[in-house]
């Protein structure tokens, strides 16, 4: 017989991992998923991979960038695979153009534990997706996640509070 020894909690809000609403370890994190048909004609849909995106070329500080994904019933893009990495540099690029600096929010933090940077949905950030010799947390206030473009293209650790462009994302059923 197996007894487990783990703890079930139902919050009436979404909780992340890497937040500071909560920091347990072993955490499943389980998030409401969206019909298709609900989701809004400015997003592009993979319906095949269970997800839909959206770049916001208006800049917010990190946490309004959530916030502004959570009232679309999505969240920052979590860019934990080769193809949603490949989705986010195509449009960063065609957005900001090559050879000019642009930062866009997505969806990860190390605002729990310096260095260790995870997706809001608990999973790790792939590490060969960051800038070469990044993240660095320059000046210790760097902890949120950046896709950037420029000289350099891929991941960087930004200052949560500068204002950028963003991608959000929404699970589909």
């Amino acid at each position: 017989m197996y007894i487990s020894n783990m703890m079930c909690y139902l919050y009436d809000v979404k909780v992340y991992s890497g937040q500071k609403s909560e920091n347990k370890t072993g955490i499943v994190y389980y998030w409401p998923l969206v019909d298709v048909a609900k989701v809004s004609s400015s997003y592009t849909c993979i319906e095949e991979e269970k997800y839909c995106y959206r770049l916001y070329s208006h800049p917010e500080s990190w946490q309004e960038a959530q916030k502004v994904c959570e009232d679309d019933g999505g969240y920052l893009f979590l860019v934990n695979s080769d193809k949603k990495y490949e989705i986010v540099k195509l449009k960063a690029l065609a957005d900001g153009g090559s050879g000019s600096v642009t930062y866009y929010y997505v969806g990860a933090t190390d605002e729990h534990k310096e260095d260790v940077w995870n997706w809001l949905d608990g999973s790790p950030v792939n590490r060969s997706y960051f800038i070469p010799g990044r993240p660095d947390n320059y000046q210790k206030i760097q902890h949120c996640l950046s896709f950037m473009t420029g000289n350099d293209v891929g991941l960087d650790d930004r200052s949560c509070l500068s204002p950028h462009s963003f991608f959000c994302e929404i699970s589909l059923s």
